[in-house]
């Protein structure tokens, strides 16, 4: 037994070795359960970046909002890949706090371009690989803790990544306080309740993460992030990786076709 109990009671209590054995027990059948089953309720509210094909580049102004059923409260699975603050020199108080690129192996290059070309933090984001090395680190970690079909081949390590990188824009203080603080670059989250509408300053869809929203770093092992890093395999095997994707540390690009 290798697990530490540490009482938080601050009265008399009971907790005696029946109940270690059935508290651990309930821990490995909750993490099972995530594991095999969905846990995205209304899948009917499911979006994913590649679902966002078309809508970018529309000569009607009024072509979305056709689509405004569609575009609303939509529910999304997808890794951080760059954190970027909106530059404090041009906020105002109607000013989103910031942006996330946002990646889930759908979609194909190239990738949307980030909000604010002129933030530091999205140059440097772009200049070092999007997504960035940090998270294909992050991702070969999942894809190693993937327990497989005996009647299947194991994952491939992707050596760069396969599909496109969004935006999102997060407007509230709280979204974004919870996103520096516990949303470090290669975390999986749930976002919920988002709306995809064109940004501003250019013709792109973005993620609109608004008061309504809810945001939830994810456990490694869900359903929806093995099911999305199998699909993402099946790219990595037909090399269709993106340009722009930065690689694997250790990896030299000489297979990809760019």
């Amino acid at each position: 037994n290798s697990w530490k109990v540490v009482p938080t009671a601050t009265t008399e209590y009971t907790f005696d070795d029946n109940d270690v054995e059935r508290s651990q027990n309930l821990w490995h059948w909750g993490q099972k359960l995530i594991q095999d089953q969905p846990t995205m309720m209304h899948v009917d509210h499911k979006f994913t970046i590649g679902d966002m094909a078309g809508l970018a580049g529309q000569q009607d102004p009024n072509a979305m909002e056709t689509q405004q059923q569609r575009l609303q409260d939509r529910d999304l699975t997808v890794m951080v890949t760059a954190r970027i603050p909106y530059p404090e020199s041009e906020r105002l108080s109607i000013s989103a706090c910031g942006f996330l690129r946002v990646w889930d192996g759908t979609g194909y290059a190239p990738s949307d371009p980030p909000n604010i070309m002129e933030s530091l933090e999205a140059q440097r984001s772009q200049r070092r690989g999007d997504p960035p090395p940090e998270a294909l680190v992050k991702m070969a970690s999942m894809v190693r803790a993937m327990d497989h079909d005996s009647d299947s081949a194991p994952l491939l390590i992707p050596e760069a990544a396969c599909g496109k990188v969004a935006n999102a824009v997060i407007w509230e203080k709280g979204h974004w306080d919870l996103i520096m603080n516990h949303v470090p670059v290669g975390t999986f989250l749930r976002i919920r309740n988002v709306d995809v509408r064109p940004w501003r300053s250019n013709n792109f869809p973005s993620f609109m993460v608004h008061s309504k929203s809810w945001l939830s770093p994810l456990p490694d092992q869900c359903f929806e992030i093995r099911s999305l890093l199998k699909e993402h395999d099946q790219r990595v095997r037909r090399n269709e990786y993106n340009p722009k994707s930065g690689l694997l540390p250790g990896h030299i690009d000489t297979s990809r076709t760019l």
